[in-house]
């Protein structure tokens, strides 16, 4: 007998929580592993299917473990999905553009928030009235477009019980206070929302989308949606906002108000009213769409199918990259209401979640590289185990990796680059005069016809000397930082004694002028343009974002050339570039790109401006190879402070220092 075992959410209860190191293991791990590795069956299949796989590839590794050693397939998100990437986007913004949806809840709305989950405050901060004033455009729009299905806000601000009651009086006060008046206020928020997501920038941010711009729904009229707002606001006293009620037959009715629901492990029956959030089993096509606000905590993250949903207010705090990815319930298909979806949260959130985009992206690409070349996973280790740039997260829980080393360092297989540079003269000018001895002292190179300069065969020894003599800074955290590079190269010589370095010289259809031109030696390179971001400039820093362009971790492939059809592979699909240089011959070559980043770098985008450095910058991007390595999670590495970048899962607001609102109290 032939037989296939599929495990479905696999990074959850298969995984051995016991010690690795010893025999021991979980009931349900002892009882998959036994079949998954019982030879009497003629064919024995094991799969296993996560969305969040880091559990899977960090706890242990074996002959009798579940360790995917055979091989890890990527299944590609439809084109209609709205993940991480999409909304969050990553450190190539211009690579990958991201729809706008998201909106920052400030640090003294989180203190009113933890306030009111304590029942010492009644009123609802400024931005939960935005989201749920958002809620109710949402639902009023949709409505007025006949649309039928439920529709849904989400507020998710704390795992404790008692809290969620006082969070639900709140906003049930508010919805209980509106006026006609409060109408008009809602108008300038639907002006701005559309501001933020244009049809045509959601399109942008989902090129791939398979409805075409006349099947979205655009954002209607004012008239029609305030004529909605009217009709809710002026239903009977009791119907504009309740409870799901049940009748006497014990069915549960629904109003065309707002249902508001606490869904977490007390909720239920009380008193004919049902708490919990249940959604009809049949839509009265005569009816409204119904529409419900949830408050809730753990019972939201993992299982609950939250229909409609167009308002979240997230305040949770996880620094586990699984849990931050099962909390976010505004993943998922909208179809009929593509563009009506918003989130608000805190800065910290966002911050983590677009750190999370980028792990899933540079994950995908490294094990997807590795699979276009016929290397199985137990040749290779995956490195996202300790990897600088995921410093910010802790991939999942402590015992579910267990083989991996959370506290320590390993570049191999990454491609750092720096992003944020200190606005100082001294210090940048040091960097172009650091940069240029380097360069003056190496081998004639190779100029290309793009004007890229080429060196082959650097030794790892001049490369380290150079990093040393580089000034970083420490909030750089994309190569989190230089000097933990030096001392990990300097322990890993050996592995990585083959190094190209390229010196970017973009070509540029305008008219090129001196302050454009970097000349050094006898070399002559285009400077690039990089602006910093709208919000870049505190302490003395300059943010640009993302300074690495895809096709430049291939400049070092001089023979035999690109391809036209490589060329082209390469701007629409970066996944396939570690593939591309190992075809060609340097799948063991590190590589170092230089840029010169012209200090007048203009922004051409609503999120970039001018970048007004006080000297023109030396960026650097540096590309390790994976190393094959049959054994699991042997790593030499660094200790970094990771308390920089960590937050740890507990109470609302416990990055809020409280005596900056003393006088709230």
């Amino acid at each position: 007998m032939k037989v296939l075992v599929i495990d479905d959410e696999a990074d959850q209860a298969s995984i051995n929580t016991k010690d690795v190191s010893s025999d021991e293991q979980t009931a349900i791990n002892s009882i998959v592993r036994k079949i998954a590795n019982d030879r009497n069956f003629g064919a024995m299949n094991y799969i296993a299917y996560t969305a969040t796989p880091f559990a899977n590839v960090l706890n242990e590794f074996g002959d009798s473990s579940l360790y995917p050693k055979d091989f890890i397939e990527l299944l590609q998100p439809a084109e209609d999905y709205i993940g991480a990437q999409q909304i969050f986007g990553t450190i190539d913004p211009e690579d990958y553009p991201s729809i706008k949806i998201t909106q920052l809840i400030p640090k003294e709305d989180i203190f009113e928030i933890k306030r009111a989950s304590r029942g010492k405050k009644s009123e609802a901060p400024k931005s939960l009235k935005d989201a749920i004033n958002w809620f109710l455009i949402a639902m009023a729009t949709m409505r007025s477009y006949g649309y039928k299905k439920p529709i849904s806000m989400m507020v998710h601000t704390s795992f404790r019980v008692l809290e969620h009651e006082y969070i639900a009086k709140l906003i049930e006060n508010y919805l209980s206070s509106l006026t006609e008046y409060d109408i008009s206020k809602m108008h300038e928020l639907y002006i701005q929302r559309q501001a933020d997501l244009s049809l045509d920038r959601f399109l942008l941010g989902m090129p791939k989308y398979t409805k075409t711009k006349d099947d979205i729904h655009d954002y209607p009229d004012w008239s029609q949606v305030e004529s909605e707002l009217k009709y809710l606001l002026n239903l009977p006293k009791g119907e504009r906002v309740s409870k799901i009620n049940m009748s006497t037959e014990g069915k549960l009715k629904f109003g065309e108000g707002i249902h508001l629901c606490i869904d977490n492990s007390r909720a239920g029956l009380h008193d004919d009213t049902l708490t919990r959030l249940i959604y009809p089993k049949e839509i009265d096509s005569n009816k409204k769409a119904p529409a419900f606000i949830v408050v809730g905590g753990n019972t939201l993250s993992r299982g609950l199918t939250i229909q409609g949903l167009v308002s979240s207010y997230f305040l949770r705090t996880t620094n586990q990259a699984d849990t931050l990815m099962q909390m976010a319930r505004w993943f998922g298909y909208r179809q009929g209401y593509e563009l009506f979806p918003r989130v608000w949260m805190d800065e910290n959130a966002y911050k983590r979640y677009q750190f999370l985009s980028q792990i899933n992206l540079e994950m995908r690409q490294t094990m997807a590289a590795y699979a276009t070349n016929g290397i199985t996973p137990t040749e290779f280790a995956p490195q996202i185990k300790a990897s600088p740039n995921y410093a910010m997260l802790r991939l999942t829980s402590g015992n579910k990796m267990q083989s991996a080393e959370p506290a320590k360092l390993n570049f191999s297989g990454v491609n750092p680059q720096t992003i944020i540079f200190e606005n100082d003269k001294d210090v940048l000018e040091h960097n172009i005069k650091a940069t240029e001895n380097f360069l003056t002292s190496l081998q004639q190179p190779i100029q290309k016809n793009d004007g890229h300069l080429v060196w082959l065969g650097v030794p790892v020894e001049r490369i380290i000397n150079y990093l040393e003599d580089y000034k970083s800074v420490k909030q750089d955290r994309q190569i989190t930082n230089i000097p933990n590079l030096i001392y990990w190269l300097s322990q890993n010589v050996d592995n990585f004694k083959n190094w190209d370095v390229v010196v970017v010289s973009p070509n540029k259809m305008k008219k090129l002028t001196l302050n454009s031109i970097w000349k050094f030696g006898n070399f002559t390179v285009n400077k690039v343009n990089r602006s910093r971001r709208v919000k870049s400039g505190e302490n003395g820093l300059i943010d640009i974002g993302a300074l690495l362009t895809p096709k430049d971790l291939l400049a070092d492939i001089i023979d035999p050339q690109l391809t036209k059809e490589e060329i082209h592979n390469v701007s629409s699909n970066r996944e396939i570039i570690l593939g591309m240089r190992s075809s060609h011959g340097l799948k063991e070559t590190s590589l170092l790109v230089i840029y010169c980043i012209d200090k007048n770098s203009k922004g051409h985008s609503k999120n970039k401006r001018d970048l007004d450095a006080v000297a023109d910058i030396i960026g650097l991007s540096v590309l390790i190879p994976g190393i094959k390595n049959g054994r699991h999670g042997e790593v030499k590495s660094v200790s970094i402070d990771l308390s920089k970048y960590r937050f740890d899962e507990g109470d609302i607001g416990d990055n809020i220092d409280e005596n900056d609102f003393e006088d709230r109290e």
